[in-house]
């Protein structure tokens, strides 16, 4: 998966095209997911809990904001990237300064200590509950945007811009089932069945590198 996410994401970052931005984004949006199923690989390099391990975790905050811009500026041709779109960012910010007095800010001993108990960290079950928020909101938002889009196509135009549409929209399914397969391990991560949680963490890499591949072809 992270081979493949980063080959693409150099090719389209360095492509000649007339959608740049789009290329730029969804190049963006393959690197944030290179770095979140880069845990196991980090822990191999990385014996106790740190700042940079939990750190790519919350990178997860900036996948879906990513997903919506990339959308829109293929749904907009005059769509362009501004300012007011760092607004996006402040889950991520949040979810960050909440773990400042309890994690980022302590010894690694301490580090280990709050990562045992995760169960019962509010921070970590705080943090869970703002990512599925955002993430069900970012999802709600992309169907609505198609759903617009769609409209504005069927009465202005046909051809590569519909299929452009209906490839976007298989694409957000596909995205929100993802994302529907993660809300349900993290119930599990939170409940007395891990064994049940680390198999759907194996399904979900499978079904990303399965979405990916699609992607490519």
């Amino acid at each position: 998966i992270i081979f493949i996410s980063l080959l693409l994401a150099l090719f389209l970052a360095t492509v000649k095209s007339a959608y740049k931005i789009s290329n730029y984004l969804f190049s963006a949006l393959l690197i944030l997911t290179a770095i979140d199923v880069s845990g196991f690989l980090l822990d191999s390099f990385i014996e106790n809990p740190s700042i940079l391990g939990m750190f790519r975790y919350m990178v997860t905050f900036l996948q879906l904001p990513v997903f919506y811009s990339y959308v829109a500026s293929v749904c907009y041709s005059d769509f362009k990237l501004n300012p007011r779109h760092l607004i996006r960012l402040i889950p991520f910010v949040v979810a960050n300064l909440v773990l400042l007095p309890r994690y980022y800010l302590v010894d690694a001993e301490s580090k280990i200590r709050f990562l045992q108990d995760h169960q019962n960290m509010f921070e970590l079950m705080f943090n869970h509950v703002l990512l599925h928020i955002q993430i069900f909101g970012y999802l709600i938002a992309v169907f609505i945007l198609l759903r617009k889009t769609k409209k504005l196509y069927l009465e202005n135009y046909a051809g590569t811009s519909i299929s452009a549409y209906n490839w976007l929209f298989q694409f957000t399914v596909a995205i929100t089932i993802f994302y529907s397969i993660v809300l349900l391990k993290n119930i599990f991560k939170f409940s007395d069945y891990p064994n049940i949680y680390e198999w759907m963490i194996i399904g979900l890499f499978l079904f990303q590198l399965l979405v990916i591949t699609w992607y490519l072809f």
